[in-house]
């Protein structure tokens, strides 16, 4: 991790956001940009009160919050597509990294900037929380998949583990990893099929593989949680057993309108999730 770049937003979160950019930056020797968005009136001159108002806040915080020695730039965009600019620039100065503050929606059809880019980017996304917090609990949530014998998914799975390690040496101290054994929707309705009865038949065997995963990966002691159900539920229900300060999982997105509609784990799980969410690419 060379290049990140951070969205910031004049808010409490966005601060959260710059400081865990300097810690990043700060073990990895990564460069940083922080942009903001802004937005236009037909008031010309108010616009450009706004515009150095807006300038001098930014200034002030990446001063106040990064540390001597630690690359920082900043730069005021004007854009109409938010998500669209920040995947270009990324895929034009080579970005590793994207951090933003989290935003939830719960309208089906509607489809936020958060949602865009866990989709489009082809780097890592991780995005901060607003919830406030006392302190950290230094935990890190692992998800997998251990279902799918995909190249693909277990290219997934490689990073999200290489990544975890990495992270955890940075600032979080512990990691725990989950599986969910999913249950579809109609069945759980129907109760048909019950999340415990599915534990008792598959959780010893799904158990072993994330242990067996976890191995390979030279991790050994890590805290091995096996849920069943919805994975965007049941995912946000162990972050908060366990007391998780960052939730780390995959994601391939989905485009156009089957994504629109369906979206994938990564995006439904923004609306249950009262942590911070790192999003990796294959």
């Amino acid at each position: 991790m060379k290049r990140i770049l951070v969205v910031w937003e004049n808010s409490r979160s966005s601060d959260k956001a710059l400081r865990k950019a300097n810690l990043l930056a700060k073990h990895a020797n990564a460069t940083v940009k922080v942009v903001s968005f802004i937005g236009t009136t037909t008031d010309a001159s108010t616009d450009e009160q706004k515009i150095t108002a807006l300038s001098e806040q930014l200034e002030n915080s990446i001063d106040h919050v990064f540390e001597p020695g630690i690359e920082v730039s900043c730069k005021l965009v004007d854009c109409d597509d938010i998500a669209d600019w920040i995947c270009q620039t990324c895929k034009k100065s080579g970005f590793d990294l994207v951090i933003k503050s989290k935003h939830k929606s719960k309208s089906v059809l509607y489809s936020p900037t958060d949602w865009k880019l866990i989709r489009q980017l082809t780097c890592s996304l991780l995005l901060i929380d607003s919830s406030p917090k006392k302190k950290s609990n230094h935990r890190v949530l692992i998800t997998l998949d251990v279902k799918s014998t995909s190249t693909l998914q277990q290219q997934i799975n490689t990073k999200v583990l290489s990544t975890a390690k990495q992270w955890a040496n940075y600032d979080y101290s512990h990691l725990h990893a989950t599986y969910i054994i999913p249950i579809a929707k109609a069945l759980e309705e129907l109760v048909i099929v019950e999340a415990g009865d599915v534990i008792h038949k598959k959780g010893a065997a799904a158990y072993k593989k994330v242990q067996n995963l976890l191995q390979e990966h030279a991790i050994n002691d890590a805290e091995i949680h096996i849920s069943a159900g919805n994975p965007a539920i049941e995912i946000a229900s162990v972050a908060s057993k366990t007391k998780a300060d960052l939730v780390i999982m995959g994601s391939v997105g989905r485009k156009g309108i089957k994504g629109l509609l369906l979206g994938n784990t990564a995006e439904k799980i923004i609306n249950n999730l009262h942590t911070d969410l790192l999003v990796i690419k294959p």
